[in-house]
């Protein structure tokens, strides 16, 4: 075990110093390379001086007293308040609020404003206790599709919420001749 050691050792201390003799010339070449610095260098101006010829022109441009006229309106100007008075019916908008209830074998029964054209069926659920109220905000268009609903007070049961956030996007209204965007809120009751 002594020899071992020795000999490891003996062979260590001969790797590092080969190893630290490369590392010291590979450092010392590496510094010796740089430039050393020079002086800056110095620059003389000469100034040198140009004779001028001065031309006359015989025909000198005329300047006109005359200020140009303004410049025409544009028809942009004329067409936009129009298309801003346009544009601001199709944004008006209307909110309403409607209640509807659910009964045992998914019939429903919305009242509010606006008919409703056509309501898709409803599969009837199974859960293990009644869900509270919820609460859907739809966005109706002129046409009577359903744009946008969003469940603004949830129920308690993931499968309703689907359930009931379905039946609302397929819900189809009655269409009306304004341009107005008709906002609902809508609050379900269950009923068992």
């Amino acid at each position: 075990m002594v020899k071992y050691l020795t000999v490891s050792l003996a062979v260590n201390l001969l790797l590092f110093s080969l190893y630290s003799y490369w590392v010291g010339s590979a450092l010392r070449n590496a510094f010796s390379e740089v430039e050393k610095f020079l002086p800056p260098l110095k620059v003389t101006v000469k100034v040198v001086k140009i004779r001028e010829e001065n031309k006359r022109e015989e025909n000198p441009t005329k300047v006109s007293s005359k200020t140009p006229p303004p410049p025409k309106p544009s028809l942009l100007e004329e067409v936009f308040p129009v298309v801003e008075r346009e544009y601001q019916t199709v944004f008006r908008k209307i909110v309403t609020k409607a209640k509807a209830s659910m009964t045992k074998g998914g019939k429903v029964k919305i009242s509010l404003n606006r008919a409703v054209v056509y309501a898709p069926p409803l599969k009837p659920l199974r859960v293990n206790y009644p869900p509270s109220p919820l609460e859907v905000k739809v966005t109706v268009l002129p046409d009577g599709r359903v744009i946008n609903a969003v469940l603004l007070k949830r129920s308690g049961n993931p499968k309703v919420d689907r359930t009931v956030l379905n039946f609302v996007r397929n819900l189809k209204f009655e269409p009306i001749n304004e341009p107005i965007i008709q906002e609902i809120y809508i609050l379900f009751r269950f009923k068992f």
